[in-house]
């Protein structure tokens, strides 16, 4: 199977508001089977096997002040 993904704010962070702090970027990932992992790119495409799991930490929302 493959997957792919369509996501922003993996390499900029967020913007705060009112002067506040930025927030965490978000990352994507795959853990494999056999326990090695695969980063990913906001944009991207990967083939899965069995037993792999796709991982998707979305980013946080910025500070406001």
């Amino acid at each position: 199977m493959t997957v792919t993904v369509l996501s922003s704010h993996r390499i900029t962070a967020p913007a705060g508001a009112a002067g506040g702090q930025p927030a965490q970027t978000g990352n994507n990932s795959v853990e494999r089977a056999d326990g090695t992992s695969v980063q990913l790119s906001g944009n991207d495409e990967v083939a899965m096997n069995a037993g792999d799991v796709f991982v998707m930490k979305t980013p946080g929302g910025g500070g406001y002040e």
